[in-house]
């Protein structure tokens, strides 16, 4: 019986160094695991990190573009404004222009008329010196012609 019972202990020694073995080898593996998860789970916040601070770079850029459109904004109403006032002076002096063009043909109508004018006069001037020259000429022979007399008193 003792024989049975040091059989019996040594199978259950046994039994529990295999059992312990196990337990070692799974005990290994769960190490194995959690060390990997920990550095998937490093891997991941690393990662995370990373993602926030491009996420916070990003909100960044965006509140800097946000100013910039805002600028660019505010400058194209006031360009807006600034080409329809410029719009209206390019209108005004377009009218001027035209006004101008108009006041100068009619000058220039005016000049040739008046151009007109006086080569009609210098014409005209020119037949009267040529009838007064020829009048003295008429004048001139009637007074040959006529014999002098002389009045004594």
């Amino acid at each position: 019986m003792l024989r049975n019972k040091e059989a019996q202990l040594e199978g259950v020694l046994s039994e529990t160094d295999n059992m312990n073995d196990k337990l070692k080898r799974d005990l290994k593996d769960l190490k194995q695991k959690l060390w990997d998860q920990q550095q998937t789970c490093n891997a991941y916040m690393k990662q995370l990190i990373d993602i926030k601070h491009e996420i916070e770079r990003l909100e960044s850029e965006k509140r800097n573009l946000q100013s910039e459109i805002d600028r660019l904004r505010e400058d194209v109403t006031d360009l807006r404004a600034e080409k329809e006032k410029l719009a209206v002076e390019n209108s005004e002096l377009k009218f001027k222009l035209h006004r101008i063009n108009i006041d100068l043909s009619e000058m220039d109508l005016g000049h040739k008329m008046n151009k007109e004018e006086v080569e009609k006069l210098k014409l005209e001037l020119l037949k009267r010196d040529d009838e007064c020259v020829n009048l003295k000429k008429v004048l001139a022979e009637k007074e040959a012609e006529q014999p002098i007399v002389q009045v004594s008193f």
